[in-house]
């Protein structure tokens, strides 16, 4: 194991959360993060809030990354995947951004063709960035 690459060679953020700041008021202050994701508010802890967000960490030389959300996500506005790719690019930033249509938060949850389709896109990424899986079959 010491001698692995751990190394992320690609990401995929499916209906994800990138500013837990919520400065653009994408999303409605919901009391379960502070309470159990943060435990405290952002007026408490800012730099938390700024560290845990994902936009605050965009660079060039980040991973490629698939950013994949649903058009009409009521739980997760798709804005907040749409600001997080367009502040990917300003910095030149590997990232895709792949809006399943009239698709809700979670919409993979279920087996669906939308599902089939989106699990297609990821495994294409997959295969073209780090290459097709070989299974260990030595147990």
């Amino acid at each position: 194991f010491e001698e692995a690459d751990a190394s992320v060679a690609a990401i995929v953020s499916l209906y994800g959360i990138f500013d837990f700041v919520n400065r653009n008021l994408t999303r409605p202050d919901w009391r379960v993060i502070p309470v159990a994701v943060m435990k405290a508010t952002p007026a408490e802890e800012p730099e938390l809030y700024r560290l845990a967000s994902p936009i605050d960490h965009v660079r060039q030389e980040m991973p490629p990354m698939l950013v994949v959300h649903g058009s009409i996500d009521s739980l997760v506005p798709p804005q907040e995947s749409r600001a997080f790719v367009e502040a990917a690019e300003r910095v030149g930033g590997r990232v895709e951004y792949f809006e399943v249509p009239g698709a809700q938060h979670a919409f993979d949850a279920v087996n669906s063709p939308r599902t089939r389709a989106v699990v297609g896109v990821v495994t294409r990424l997959l295969e073209v960035t780090v290459g097709s899986p070989t299974p260990d079959l030595r147990g």
